[in-house]
């Protein structure tokens, strides 16, 4: 099987081996209650990493993820911290931060360069640093939630006032 959903499990040390499921595509880890911090998927298949409500506290390492992931949900856990350089994930199109504890946009977020949706809502952040969104080039799909108010810096996104959370790019 290509797919494996672990639903509100502790993971603890057989959350290590699910690294080594060469042909695993579909991982779904939601609700697991322990998640190990050195789970390593880099040797995976996976086009699809769902671990929401994990508790996690950093975005998995770029050298633990493989260039196949197409969509990464990392919602409602703990993640305050994104630390690497994520360019080699030229095939992630769809990456959820929505609902952790980011204080500020981590400028790791511009190396994520093949995205076309990014959720950020949630989060306790005030504001978008200049240019931290200029390596986005392909991004559709930008939700930011009411923490933020979304400000002009002479870039050529254009905010579409009829979504209130979700902002339509356009270049």
């Amino acid at each position: 099987n290509k797919e494996l959903n672990i639903i509100k499990e502790e993971l603890k040390s057989a959350g290590t081996q699910l690294g080594k499921i060469k042909s695993l595509e579909s991982l779904d880890i939601a609700r697991a209650v322990t998640v190990p911090e050195e789970m390593d998927f880099s040797q995976t298949a996976l086009t699809s990493l769902t671990m929401m409500k994990c508790g996690i506290k950093a975005v998995p390492k770029p050298e633990a993820l493989p260039e196949t992931l197409t969509s990464m949900n990392l919602s409602s856990s703990e993640i305050s911290e994104i630390n690497g350089d994520y360019s080699k994930l030229t095939n992630l199109k769809t990456l959820n931060l929505g609902n952790n504890k980011l204080y500020q946009i981590p400028e790791a977020i511009g190396t994520f360069t093949a995205l076309e949706t990014l959720d950020l809502s949630g989060n306790l952040y005030g504001t978008v640093p200049d240019g931290i969104l200029t390596n986005l080039t392909g991004l559709k799909t930008l939700t930011l939630g009411m923490y933020l108010p979304v400000q002009k810096d002479g870039t050529a996104y254009v905010i579409d006032p009829g979504y209130p959370d979700t902002k339509q790019i356009g270049r």
